[in-house]
């Protein structure tokens, strides 16, 4: 007997099966001429098939599909035995969930907005909070969780702005004591504009400039255009004396420069430097000075009421040789002190010589009226295109100042190789 199995449906020898069966052959023996009969008892396993239902929420996905709608999804596969395999998924979808927070888009600084969402089984704010309302002091973006009956989710954002205004005052007190020429001007920042004021109790004005003012306390109002609202109390003092400091005596080395400046209990309308000698201006807030010798500075200033008051600065010029020369270098190719050369400071204005002597006091190098670290005054250690010996040289350097004066000055180098 021969057993053989089969899916449900399966074909064998031409013929699909669906259920099992006992197939009888006679076959003729090709020896003997005697018929022989063959049994074959045929298993057939029925395929697979099932029925599921499953809830899902809104754009869930199940086996790796989002799903938006109320669906069926049929499943193929096999069964241990390899046979077929399929399962009908009834798919029901829950609603979407749409949540939206209503609250104001703006509202005033140190004041609460209130921000709420609609009727859910469950809240997560991103403040934290668990309620339907909450009630918040800062600006920023919000953000909710709301969770259905079916434990469905979806989320929900605000943008809130915080009408917080900043003013910074500028004034002017009047020119004398007791007279009404005093002036208030107000810098705004943030809120929403346009901005108006009122000042001492009086209407609101799309302004923020006042002037024809009288000294002491001034009541200030400011309301912008979501009508919050920011009070000032300015003051405005009596004019004081007009006094000026100039900085301190100062000591430069000759080619530097010093920024003049003066300090003064009221504006400076108009200034006088003198002498005018070695400054950029003479009639500027802060000239920069560049003198070449000792030089006192005197400053004679003017507010806008006419105040004059005087003050004077004296910068000392010390001139030095303010040249650095080395005293050995290694022109060996590799990339470090391959060279000789002086380095002026900014004091010096031209290299009027530099000349290198062997020690049979024959110039092995020499150059003339080159600017200061010009590639002219580097020399490689060579002579007539040939390598100079190791040993000690004398140097020999002139140079010339800003202020005119001439150095003179010489020493030992040492070639190393």
């Amino acid at each position: 007997m021969i057993a053989i199995e089969l899916c449900e449906g399966a074909i064998y020898k031409g013929n699909a099966y669906q259920n099992d069966t006992l197939l009888m052959e006679t076959v003729a023996s090709e020896l003997t001429g005697c018929d022989s009969i063959i049994q074959t008892s045929i298993k057939v396993w029925p395929n697979a098939k099932t029925s599921i239902s499953a809830s899902l929420c809104w754009g869930e996905s199940f086996e790796g599909i989002k799903v938006f709608s109320d669906t069926i999804m049929v499943l193929q596969g096999q069964t241990w035995r390899g046979c077929d395999s399929t399962t009908s998924c009834h798919i029901t979808v829950h609603e979407r969930l749409l949540p939206q927070i209503h609250a104001p888009t703006i509202f005033c600084d140190g004041e609460k907005a209130p921000m709420k969402v609609g009727n859910y089984a469950g809240y997560l704010w991103s403040t934290g909070d668990t309620t339907p309302e909450i009630e918040v002091g800062q600006g920023g973006l919000y953000e909710v969780t709301v969770t259905d009956q079916f434990g469905c989710t979806a989320k929900a954002s605000h943008l809130l702005e915080v009408s917080a205004m900043q003013v910074q005052v500028r004034t002017i007190q009047p020119l004398c004591t007791g007279e009404e020429n005093g002036e208030m001007s107000l810098d705004v920042a943030g809120g929403r504009a346009p901005y108006f004021t009122s000042l001492n109790g009086g209407a609101f004005q799309e302004k923020v400039d006042y002037d024809g003012l009288k000294a002491g306390n001034h009541h200030v109002k400011l309301r912008d255009h979501a009508a919050c609202e920011l009070e000032r109390i300015i003051y405005l003092p009596d004019p004081p004396s007009f006094e000026m400091e100039v900085l301190q005596d100062t000591i430069l080395l000759l080619g530097e420069t010093f920024d003049l400046q003066a300090v003064s209990t009221l504006p400076i309308d108009a200034y006088q430097w003198s002498p005018s000698l070695g400054l950029n201006c003479d009639d500027c807030p802060s000239p920069t000075a560049f003198p070449m010798a000792t030089t006192q500075y005197r400053l004679f200033a003017v507010t806008e009421n006419g105040c004059e008051a005087e003050g004077a600065v004296t910068l000392v010029v010390r001139k030095e040789d303010d040249v650095y020369v080395p005293n050995a270098f290694s022109p060996n190719g590799d990339g470090t002190n391959d060279f000789f050369t002086v380095y002026p400071g900014r004091s010096v204005l031209k290299i009027k010589q530099l000349q290198v002597f062997d020690r049979w006091g024959e110039a092995v190098f020499s150059v003339f009226d080159a600017p200061p670290f010009h590639p002219a005054t580097h020399w490689h250690g060579r002579f007539r295109d040939m390598p100079c010996q190791s040993g000690v040289f004398v140097w020999l350097l002139e140079v010339e100042y800003i202020d005119g004066r001439v150095g003179l000055l010489k020493g030992d180098l040492v070639l190393m190789k």
